[in-house]
């Protein structure tokens, strides 16, 4: 196999492995929307069973920024999921997508790092604390399938210019 066809064909994968990953994420989203638009109180009471404050917690879900982040997330991830099935199609066809669909993933992703590491209901900031490990940590797994769509698409222009 041709070199261009070996990085193509890791990319239309690795995208497809975004497909699946965005459609569980939608589906569940989809899901949550009631809980998320318009959350229930007794729904916090197992935080206050594990000896959180589950008023500050119901308090936080409750609050614009975090519907609003919700929604945007929603919305992008339908977007992006059309972008990926394009992206698909043309892979098939022997042809390079843009790369835009990934580069919109990973900057989604730090933003809603950013977001949920600052704006907590623990009024505890995660940066200054040990819990900033384990968000970098998770936001970095979030980020490795574009990143590798990209790596393989960056490759498959390389190694050819043009695809066939």
């Amino acid at each position: 196999m041709k070199e261009k066809e070996i990085y193509t064909k890791r990319a239309k994968t690795w995208n497809f492995f975004l497909i699946i990953l965005t459609i569980i994420t939608t589906l569940i989203n989809l899901i949550g929307i009631p809980g998320t638009l318009n959350p229930q109180r007794s729904a916090y009471d197992t935080y206050e069973k594990a000896g959180l404050d589950a008023d500050k917690m119901f308090q936080h879900a409750n609050t614009l920024p975090v519907k609003l982040v919700f929604v945007i997330g929603l919305v992008l991830s339908i977007g992006l999921l059309i972008s990926y099935f394009q992206a698909n199609k043309k892979l098939k066809n022997k042809e390079l997508p843009t790369k835009a669909p990934y580069l919109i993933l990973i900057g989604w992703q730090a933003v809603n790092l950013l977001f949920n590491a600052f704006y907590n209901p623990t009024g505890m900031n995660l940066v200054a604390s040990n819990g900033i490990l384990s968000v970098v940590t998770m936001y970095l797994i979030a980020c490795i399938p574009p990143f590798v769509v990209l790596y393989n698409l960056k490759q498959a222009e390389k190694s050819h210019g043009k695809l066939y």
